[in-house]
C-alpha cells in the first residue's frame, strides 16, 4: 500500500510544461506580443529614416503603406489585388478540398491495415521531405504549365501532412471501444463512422491545419510558372522587377492570410494520460458544429480540457454547458438567483474543505454529473490549484487479479460524507437545506468499475468525497480496499495540475475523472462558477 500523496507536492501544470516552480500569473502575452511588433515597426522606422539602408533593399513602413496603397486602388500589372488574392486562395481551397478528400481515407486505410500501410507508407515518407522546387520541373513536364500543375504541386504538399496527422490518430485510438463496437454488432463501416472518426478527428484537424500552413507556403513555388495573376507571381515577378515595396506587400499580405487560416482550434496534450490546453476558441460565440464536435472528441480522449481568456457571463456560461447537455441545480452550494444552474464556490460564503479532498462530483445521485464547466472569476495571487485524476488510467495500472477483483463491485455513495452538519447546518435555514437534500438523495448504490457510456474504457468509480463502503465486502475488508483505491488514484502518473488564471476554463468529464481543489492559498479570495452537465446510471460491462 502506497503512502498518502500530498496533493500540494505534485508538480504544476502550467499549460504544456511541469515544473516545480510557480509561474506568475498575469502575464499579459498579448501585451508583450504588441510591444514586439510595435518595437519592430520602430527599428524598422527608424534604420530607413536614418538612411542606414538603401531603400532599394528595405523601403520605409511609410514607402510599403504608400504602396499598398496603390496597389489597393490600382492593381498590380492591370490586374486588382482582390484578383491576386481570389487567385491564389482559389488555388489553395482546390488543393485542400482535394487534399481532404483523398488524404481522410487514405489515413484510415494506413492507420487500420497493416498491409495497406506496409504498401503506402515508403511511398509518402519518399516524397514527404523533398522540397516542392524539386520536384516542380518534373509536375511541369508531365502536367505544363497550366492550373493542374499550380493545384497539384500545393495538393501533394497538404496531403501527406493529413495522411500522416490521420493515421496517427487511427492508431491510437482505444481498442476497448473498437471491441465494444464489435459486441454491439456494429459493422466495419459503422465502427469507422462512429468509433474510430470521432476518436481521431483532434489528430485529423491538426493534420489540416498543418497541411494548409505547408500549403500555403508552398504558393510561391506553384505560382513560379506559367502564372499571370496570384500573390507568388506578383512577389515573384516584382522582385525580378527590383520593387522591394511590392515585394514586402505581397509578403505581409501573405503572412495576414496564412494567420487568418491559422485560425482555429489548436489542441496541446499537457501530458500523456490525462489533459490538454485549446486555443482559438471564444466562448462569448456560439459554438460551430465542428468547434463542439473537436471540443467533445478532446473532451474523450484527453478526459479534462482548459481554455484561456474565457470572460464570461453566467447567462454565456449556462447557454455554453447547455450545448452538451441538460444542467443540474445543486441542492446545498449557492447559485446566481438569476441563473440558478450556475453554482457559485465563493470562499467568504462557502466552506469548499469538502473539495480539498479527491471526489468526483455529485455521485450521490442516481445519476451523476457527465461532467461540469469551471469558470475562474477571481484566483488568489498564488496558489489555489486544481488537479485532475485519471480514473481511466488508475484502474488499468491495478494489477489483473486486483481488475478482476474489483469488477462487478458496487459501492455506497452518501452525500451526508462531504456534506456534514457540523459544517453545513449553522443555521436553521441551512440545517432545512441539508435535510432536504439528504431526504432527497438517499444513499446510493454504483459500480466500483464504471464502464464509460461512449469509449467503452473502464474506471475506479469510488471517491473519498462520497464513497464510504463497496458493499459486497466486510467493514474491515471495504475499508482497506477503499484506502488503497483513494491513496493509488492520487499518482502523479495519473494526475494534472493546473494553475488558474482569472477567466480560465476547465471542462472535465466527470464519468472517469477526480479533482482536488488545493486549499492552500487562505485568506485569499477565491470565486469559481460551475455549470453541471447532468448524466447516465453508471453501469459495469464486462469484456
Amino acid at each position: 500500500m502506497t503512502a498518502q500523496l500530498d496533493p500540494k507536492l505534485i508538480p504544476r501544470t502550467v499549460e504544456s510544461q511541469t515544473v516545480a516552480v510557480k509561474v506568475p500569473r498575469e502575464v499579459n502575452i498579448t501585451l508583450i506580443s504588441s510591444i514586439t511588433i510595435i518595437t519592430l515597426i520602430a527599428i524598422w522606422w527608424l534604420v530607413t529614416t536614418l538612411g542606414w539602408i538603401d531603400a532599394l533593399f528595405l523601403p520605409s513602413p511609410t514607402a510599403v503603406l504608400q504602396r499598398f496603397n496603390d496597389l489597393f486602388s490600382n492593381g498590380y500589372m492591370s490586374i486588382s489585388l482582390w484578383s491576386h488574392i481570389g487567385a491564389s486562395l482559389g488555388r489553395i481551397g482546390t488543393a485542400l478540398i482535394a487534399a481532404v478528400i483523398t488524404a481522410i481515407p487514405v489515413g484510415i486505410a494506413i492507420g487500420r491495415n497493416k498491409i495497406v500501410r506496409g504498401i503506402l507508407d515508403p511511398i509518402i515518407e519518399f516524397y514527404r521531405p523533398i522540397p516542392p522546387l524539386a520536384y516542380l520541373p518534373l509536375i511541369v513536364i508531365w502536367c505544363g504549365i497550366g492550373e493542374l500543375s499550380k493545384v497539384l504541386l500545393i495538393y501533394l504538399a497538404i496531403f501527406a501532412p493529413i495522411v500522416i496527422a490521420t493515421a496517427t490518430g487511427v492508431r491510437s485510438v482505444d481498442q476497448a471501444k473498437i471491441r465494444a463496437a464489435q459486441s454491439l454488432g456494429a459493422s466495419p463501416m459503422q465502427i469507422i463512422k462512429h468509433v474510430v472518426l470521432p476518436s481521431s478527428l483532434p489528430s485529423i484537424l491538426t493534420g489540416i491545419r498543418i497541411g494548409l500552413g505547408v500549403g500555403w507556403s508552398t504558393l510561391v513555388a506553384a505560382e513560379l510558372v506559367g502564372a499571370s495573376e496570384g500573390l507568388g507571381f506578383m512577389v515573384q515577378s516584382s522582385s525580378q522587377l527590383l520593387a522591394t515595396d511590392v515585394v514586402i506587400v505581397g509578403i505581409l499580405i501573405i503572412a495576414v492570410i496564412a494567420f487568418i487560416l491559422e485560425i482555429g482550434l489548436r489542441l496541446t496534450p499537457l501530458n500523456p494520460t490525462i489533459g490538454a490546453l485549446i486555443e482559438g476558441v471564444n466562448f462569448n460565440q456560439p459554438l460551430t458544429p465542428e468547434q463542439k464536435a473537436l471540443i467533445e472528441a478532446a473532451l474523450l480522449k484527453h478526459q479534462v480540457i482548459f481554455f484561456r481568456n474565457q470572460p464570461m457571463t453566467a447567462q454565456q456560461h449556462a447557454a455554453l454547458a447547455r450545448q452538451f447537455g441538460q444542467l443540474h441545480i445543486h441542492p446545498i452550494y449557492p447559485n446566481i438567483p438569476e441563473q440558478p444552474e450556475i453554482m457559485v464556490l465563493d470562499t467568504e460564503f462557502n466552506d469548499l474543505r469538502d473539495n480539498a479532498l479527491w471526489h468526483t462530483d455529485v455521485t450521490f445521485l442516481e445519476t451523476p454529473a457527465m461532467g461540469a464547466i469551471l469558470s475562474a472569476k477571481k484566483v488568489p495571487a498564488w496558489g489555489g490549484d486544481t488537479l485532475w485524476s485519471s480514473g481511466t488510467a488508475a484502474f488499468e495500472a491495478l494489477s489483473k487479479p486486483m481488475q478482476a477483483m474489483l469488477s462487478g463491485l458496487t459501492a455506497t455513495h452518501d452525500i451526508a460524507r462531504s456534506f456534514p452538519v457540523d459544517r453545513f447546518g449553522g443555521d436553521p435555514a441551512e440545517l432545512e437545506k441539508l435535510e432536504q437534500a439528504k431526504k432527497k438523495h438517499p444513499p446510493i448504490s454504483h459500480p466500483v468499475i464504471r464502464t464509460h457510456p461512449v469509449t467503452g474504457r473502464k474506471a475506479l468509480f469510488v471517491s473519498e468525497g462520497f464513497t464510504t463502503r463497496i458493499n459486497e465486502l466486510e467493514a474491515k475488508e471495504s475499508d482497506a480496499v477503499l484506502k488503497m483505491l483513494f491513496e493509488h488514484i492520487q499518482k502523479p502518473e495519473f494526475v494534472v495540475r493546473w494553475s488558474w488564471q482569472a477567466n480560465d476554463v476547465a471542462f472535465w468529464d466527470n464519468r472517469c475523472t477526480f479533482h482536488y481543489a488545493v486549499d492552500d492559498y487562505r485568506p485569499q479570495h477565491r470565486v469559481m462558477n460551475r455549470a453541471t452537465l447532468m448524466g447516465d446510471k453508471p453501469f459495469y460491462q464486462a469484456d
